[in-house]
């Protein structure tokens, strides 16, 4: 995987020994990815809790970084869903 662009909190700088990666979501100020195990990993700025991937999230089929980059959603391999982050309206 290949980031460029703005890298004021390491969003851009791709994590060592990431491997193979089979989805990528780009927040504002992080980044996250589906690795090739279907684990997802997250990096960049963590001021809302949205680079630390949940405990337990288990296998992922997609994710997503909210418009304001300061939370993330997954589909789980059990179909249902998890965001996490910034809460300020419900979104996280």
């Amino acid at each position: 995987m290949q980031c460029w662009g703005d890298d004021l909190y390491g969003q851009s700088t791709v994590p060592v020994g990431l491997g193979s990666v089979k989805s990528v979501a780009a927040g504002y100020y992080h980044t996250c990815a589906i690795k090739a195990d279907d684990t997802l990993q997250c990096w960049g700025n963590n001021g809302f809790g949205q680079t630390t991937v949940p405990s337990g999230i288990g296998s992922v089929k997609s994710v997503a970084a909210g418009g304001s980059g300061n939370h993330n959603c997954a589909i789980k391999a059990d179909d249902t869903l998890q965001c996490w982050g910034y809460n300020s309206s419900g979104q996280g």
